[in-house]
């Protein structure tokens, strides 16, 4: 038994409307997706589809979760920004660095304009 024959030993066929599947053919060759490929992710997908329903059924709490995430972030942020401020106007500017986070305060590297790009501002 040569290579071929033991790969299509170990397929199975099933049967589909012919509508559906010029449907699918369609799509497949729109996209630039080989055909068996296509179905055998989709079937295999539809195995996990119970787990896939059940994330995207939490999807409104995960949003709740997370905009009340952003909104505690933000009263934190705003709260810390206006001690700093304080600080800094009360002349205790070294102790309102040190509250500013170093992801804030990280130095980025500025590179020196040259060439067409300083004829801008011209």
């Amino acid at each position: 038994m040569d290579d071929e024959e033991q790969n299509k030993s170990h397929l199975k066929t099933i049967s589909i409307r012919a509508k559906l599947y010029d449907q699918l053919r369609a799509y497949c060759d729109q996209k630039g997706i080989k055909f068996v490929d296509f179905i055998e992710e989709a079937l295999e997908s539809a195995a996990h589809l119970d787990h896939i329903t059940e994330i995207l059924g939490d999807e409104e709490s995960l949003k709740e979760k997370i905009a009340d995430e952003q909104r505690t972030s933000i009263r934190y942020g705003f709260r810390r920004g206006i001690l700093a401020a304080l600080l800094a106007v009360d002349g205790r500017l070294a102790l309102s660095q040190d509250m500013i986070p170093p992801a804030v305060t990280e130095k980025v590297p500025f590179k020196t304009v040259s060439g067409g790009q300083l004829k801008l501002f011209d």
